[in-house]
C-alpha cells in the first residue's frame, strides 16, 4: 500500500537493495567466498573418500574384483616377492587373471634378468585361449619359468603347469584334473573345433606323455601327482613330509 505513484516507485527500489547489498557488501562477499570454497573442498574429500572405499579390497574379493577396481591392474615391482621372482597365482585362468599373470612374467623377465622365475599355480582351470597365451608369454621370456602345482591343478591349469619352461614341481598333496576339449563340430571341414583337435594333439604332445586317447576324451580324469609325473606333466614331485614322531 502507498499514498501516491512516486511511493511506489521507492517502495519497488528499496526491495531491491538487500539482494544488491549482499553482492556489493565487501564483508558479507569475502564471507560468502569463503563459505563457497569450503563448500567445494568438503565436497571433494568426500567425493576421494568415496573413491577410495570403493577401490578398497574387500574380505572375499577375487583377482578378479582387485583388478576391476584397479588395485591390481600395475604389477607392484617393489614387493618382497617380487624381488624374490616369485608368483603366487591361485585363481581360475580368464581374460582379466591371464592379463595381470602375463604382465608379472614379462616385468620380471622382460628386463634382461635371466635368473628362474618361480610361479606357485593353484587352479581349477578356466579359458583354454587365455591359458594357450600364458603359455606363449612363458616360451618368449629370457628366463625360465618354474611352476609349482599346489593344492588343485585343473584342466586350462594343467596346461600352464605341462607348458613351464624350467623345473614342472607337484607338492604331494596336489589332486590334477585332465579332460580334453568338446569337440562335438569337429567333423565340420573348416571347422574351430576341426583346427583346435589337431592344433591340441600336437602341443600335448611335444609338452606330455598324455596319451591320445586321454587327449580327444571329455571325460574329468582325476588323478594323483605320481600319476601326473608317469604321463610327463611333472618332472618332480614334493612328496608329503612324513610325521616327525621323535616329539612322541
Amino acid at each position: 500500500m502507498a499514498c501516491r505513484a512516486s511511493c511506489v516507485e521507492n517502495a519497488g527500489k528499496s526491495k531491491r537493495r538487500p539482494l544488491l547489498w549482499l553482492f556489493t557488501n565487501p564483508i558479507v562477499g569475502a564471507l560468502s567466498a569463503v563459505i563457497v570454497i569450503a563448500a567445494g573442498i568438503l565436497l571433494a574429500e568426500y567425493v576421494l573418500q568415496i573413491g577410495r572405499q570403493v577401490a578398497m579390497p574387500e574380505e572375499g574379493d577375487g583377482l578378479e574384483t582387485k583388478i576391476e577396481k584397479g588395485i591390481y591392474n600395475s604389477p607392484l615391482s617393489d614387493t618382497l616377492l617380487f624381488k624374490q621372482r616369485k608368483i603366487y597365482f591361485s585363481n581360475d585362468i580368464n581374460e582379466l587373471t591371464c592379463s595381470w599373470l602375463a604382465k608379472q612374467l614379462l616385468l620380471l623377465g622382460g628386463a634382461g634378468n635371466a635368473k628362474d622365475i618361480d610361479l606357485y599355480l593353484c587352479s581349477s582351470g578356466g579359458n583354454i585361449a587365455d591359458a594357450k597365451a600364458i603359455c606363449n608369454v612363458m616360451h618368449d621370456l629370457g628366463a625360465k619359468v618354474n611352476i609349482y602345482a599346489s593344492g588343485f591343478c585343473a584342466s586350462s591349469g594343467v596346461r600352464v603347469l605341462a607348458a613351464a619352461t624350467g623345473r614342472r614341481i607337484a607338492y604331494g598333496n596336489t589332486v590334477f584334473m585332465f579332460h580334453g576339449q568338446d569337440l562335438r563340430y569337429a567333423n565340420r571341414e573348416h571347422s574351430y573345433d576341426a583346427v583346435a583337435r589337431e592344433l591340441d594333439i600336437e602341443e600335448w604332445r611335444s609338452m606330455t606323455d598324455i596319451p591320445q586317447s586321454m587327449i580327444l576324451d571329455t571325460t574329468e580324469f582325476y588323478f594323483t601327482p605320481r600319476e601326473a609325473l608317469k604321463y610327463g606333466i611333472v618332472d618332480t614331485v614334493i612328496p608329503i613330509p612324513a610325521k616327525d614322531s621323535a616329539g612322541d
